[in-house]
Order: structure tokens, then sequence, then C-alpha cells
């Protein structure tokens, strides 16, 4: 998997499991972006950088990061979401985005993000879905 020279932005409140996301990644050959914790940050830190991919944690503290979705989406970066409950409170418009449930293992991790730019070009051009 060819991950050198691809950006992931990691946006997740609790900063062991960032941390492991970051480790993870960057041994897979992964430069990092943040991690950020809270979705305010993440919202600042957009605008000013443009990341390859993002993993997105849904709840940031007690807020969701549907607004981080949307940035990304209009940024054509391709995200996937994390979370530990997914369906119940995923509106529509956002059930199309690549999801892992927590807990997270080392092994699909970068995985993950590779599918997600692999898949990414393709279908951004044919269905214009968020991230």
């Amino acid at each position: 998997m060819a991950a050198l020279g691809n950006k992931v932005l990691i946006v997740e409140d609790e900063a062991p499991i960032a941390l492991f996301y970051k480790d993870v990644l960057e041994a897979a050959g992964y430069t990092i972006l943040g991690p950020t914790f809270r979705l305010e940050d993440a919202l600042r830190l957009l605008p000013t950088i443009k990341p390859d991919a993002a993993l997105v944690d849904l709840n940031l503290n007690g807020q969701m990061s549907f607004p981080v979705l949307d940035m990304l989406a209009a940024a054509k970066v391709p995200c996937g979401i994390i979370s530990a409950h997914m369906s119940d409170v995923l509106p529509n418009e956002y059930r199309a985005i690549p999801r892992l449930n927590k807990p997270v293992f080392a092994d699909v991790l970068a995985p993950f993000i590779a599918g997600l730019l692999a898949a990414f070009g393709a279908s951004i051009a044919r269905d214009g879905r968020k991230c």
C-alpha cells in the first residue's frame, strides 16, 4: 500500500485513541495532520490545510461532527467516520460515507485509509457523495 506523501487528518475527541490512530498510520507511511480533539478546533484548522483523507469521530465531546464532514465534502477530501454508535444517529445524507465501528484495531486502519483514497476518485465523479 503506497502511503508515502498522503496526509491524513484525524478528528477524535479521545486523546489516547487519536494517538493510537496517529501511531498506526505513521507506521504505515502516512503523514498525520492533527489530531484535533474538539469540533471547534477541526473547523478552525480545515480551511488552513489540505488533507488527502480524514478520519472523523462522529461524536466529539457531545457535539456531532456533521459540520466537519460537510467541510471535507466541500473540499473534496475523502473521509471515513469512526464511532461507537452509528446508524441510530446518522442522517441519511451521511450514510454513504465509509464507516468503522469502535473499537478500531491496528490491522484495519491503514487499509481503511488506502481504500478511501482508492475509491474516492471514482465515486465523487460518479455520484457526488459526501466525503
